[in-house]
């Protein structure tokens, strides 16, 4: 499902979506069906949410998934698949801080030496569909452009967890003297989106949701 939504995105032209997926992902069933209908994706037009969403509380999963089979029956669908529950793994703060100062990582891809080869570093806008962002912390003060809580349908992008921090940090961390050493391109702007709970978990539909927001919002990559 996630290679047909990536294909399903209306793609402007230099823009990337990098969709990484946590290695501890689980199924829960939420009784909803997410689909796209065929009609829907050749109109071509502009809407807020990619996808559609069947929701029916009182039918046992069979029930749903025969309803599933039908809709695919039908051929009037582009895909009908589960809205599945995602997780991404617990980061305490006081991990975050002991990973800030490990930075082998770097060093095994060469990250100073490639940022070297960078003459005019663009401004580019990566979106992380995350826990939400530190703006405050060390490493990240000035690094980001405003972004989004697809959760509470608010501006407050406040960290849940401090997965999305250390996601954001990797990314766009400032020299500092506890790394002593950049994340892999200080020079971009975060744009943090919030689809995470407390608990470290999500919806599919919200992390599609959230790609779509990012195209939206001029994101050149997610």
């Amino acid at each position: 499902l996630q290679l047909t939504i990536t294909k399903g995105v209306t793609m402007k032209k230099g823009f990337l979506v990098a969709l990484v997926l946590v290695s501890n992902c689980v199924f829960g069933q939420v009784n909803e069906l997410l689909y796209l209908k065929k009609e829907q994706e050749n109109k071509g037009n502009k809407r807020t949410f990619l996808i559609e969403k069947y929701s029916h509380s009182n039918k046992s999963i069979e029930s749903i998934e025969e309803i599933r089979k039908e809709m695919i029956k039908s051929g009037k669908y582009k895909f009908v698949e589960y809205n599945s529950v995602q997780h991404h793994p617990k980061t305490s703060k006081s991990k975050y801080s002991k990973l800030s100062k490990k930075v082998w990582h770097l060093d095994n891809i060469h990250a100073d030496e490639a940022r070297g080869l960078i003459k005019n570093p663009k401004e580019v806008i990566v979106a992380v569909c995350d826990s939400g962002y530190e703006s405050e912390h060390d490493d990240l003060e000035g690094g980001s452009v405003p972004g989004y809580n697809l959760i509470d349908n608010n501006y407050d992008t406040s960290p849940n967890t401090h997965h999305g921090t250390m996601v954001s940090g990797i990314i766009v961390g400032q020299k500092s003297q506890a790394t002593n050493t950049s994340g892999i391109a200080p020079f971009v702007k975060i744009m943090p989106l919030k689809i995470t709970t407390t608990k470290g978990s999500t919806t599919l539909s919200r992390i599609v949701d959230c790609i779509k927001y990012g195209v939206d919002q001029g994101a050149k990559v997610i």
